[in-house]
């Protein structure tokens, strides 16, 4: 997929992807963005990369129309037809964008600090609509990235995560309640090697947790390390 062009919700980008398997088809869910009736160029958008938003009103207006949508396939080849709106709009406990599909991720109301919050939205339907629930999963500190699971043995449900320094967790018996553990923190943003020392990346992102015989097996991690990226994957021990 790639952005549609101007005239369209998902006009620039279409990036994050989660994809899903429901009742004989494929639910590529994913985010976009659009300037709206600003004119652009391919130039204009290039010369947003590495702006504050302070700095830039293009780069400002690109992260508020910031939104999650999904596509709809009976084959992973294709065709896919997208939907031509938004799956989800900011309500509730995160205000701004709709961001990062598998958990809602936007900002925090009423803040004036930089916080990413994480809140669930419920629907009947893989294609909505979506109704916001009102409590938030995370809006004490500032997380991205949340990817969700369900463990049938526990019937308990998991929210991995990154945080600025740090890999985290929480856990809900119900999906619209959610705790942390007391291991909340699960790992810092380094990698171990085997000659005993560490890689620090730059960036450690997109958790996602891969599953085998309905069981989580591995967890992937998106790197950066200078001009090189690449994914890690972590064994997940049942012990």
């Amino acid at each position: 997929l790639k952005g549609r062009g101007k005239g369209y919700w998902d006009a620039i980008t279409a990036h994050n992807p989660k994809i899903k398997y429901f009742e004989g088809k494929y639910y590529l869910y994913y985010i976009s963005t659009n300037l709206g009736e600003i004119e652009y160029t391919d130039e204009d958008l290039i010369a947003t990369h590495g702006k504050s938003l302070q700095e830039s009103q293009l780069r400002k207006t690109l992260r508020e129309n910031q939104r999650t949508g999904v596509a709809i396939s009976s084959s992973l080849d294709g065709p896919w037809e997208r939907l031509n709106q938004p799956i989800i709009q900011p309500s509730g406990p995160i205000t701004t964008i709709t961001v990062n599909p598998a958990i809602v991720k936007g900002d925090k109301p009423n803040d004036d600090n930089f916080v990413r919050n994480q809140a669930i939205a419920i629907s009947t339907s893989p294609v909505g609509p979506f109704q916001m629930q009102p409590k938030p999963v995370i809006d004490y500190q500032d997380t991205e990235d949340m990817s969700l699971y369900f463990d049938t043995e526990n019937k308990t449900f998991y929210g991995i995560f990154h945080a600025h320094e740090y890999i985290g967790l929480v856990f809900s018996s119900d999906g619209i309640n959610w705790k942390r553990p007391s291991n909340f923190e699960i790992f810092n943003k380094e990698i171990p090697l085997a000659n005993g020392g560490t890689i620090r990346p730059d960036r450690m992102e997109r958790p996602f947790i891969y599953f085998e015989n309905n069981k989580p097996k591995t967890l992937s991690l998106a790197v950066k390390k200078g001009n090189q990226s690449y994914t890690v994957f972590v064994p997940v021990s049942h012990d």
